[in-house]
């Protein structure tokens, strides 16, 4: 817990710091904020491990076909980073540029469940006949 309010102390003293700079010198405010992100992406990636770990093991448990964890993961990797990079857009006033990133993240999202779509259309087709 102590990780997450630190994260949270490192992004709020960089967002007042990028404010007071911005004024002056607004690329390396951005740069200050994308190194920020750098870090903080680096350090959820490590919290993160252990909840990976959870799930692989109930994947496992269960005999659950380890493509579907798969798609899982990636689908949450997809629509973190795609989150990100729309913000980022939208702190440099690029609104457009930020409906570019959120509709290829969510066509990225959408190749990556394609397997699982087949396999329930399959199931379907299946239980229909």
């Amino acid at each position: 817990m102590n990780e997450f309010l630190v994260l949270l102390l490192i992004c709020v003293l960089a967002c007042i710091f990028s404010v007071l700079i911005k004024q002056y010198l607004k690329e390396q405010a951005l740069l200050l904020i994308l190194a920020v992100i750098c870090i903080s992406i680096i350090k959820l990636v490590e919290l993160f491990l252990p909840i990976s770990d959870l799930l692989n093991n109930i994947f496992e448990d269960t005999n659950i076909d380890m493509e579907y964890y798969k798609i899982l993961l990636k689908s949450f990797a997809i629509s973190y980073i795609t989150k990100i990079g729309e913000s980022i857009c939208k702190d440099c006033n690029e609104n457009s540029l930020a409906i570019i990133v959120q509709t290829s993240g969510k066509i990225s999202i959408t190749i990556t469940a394609l397997p699982l779509f087949i396999k329930i259309i399959e199931i379907l087709s299946e239980v229909l006949k």
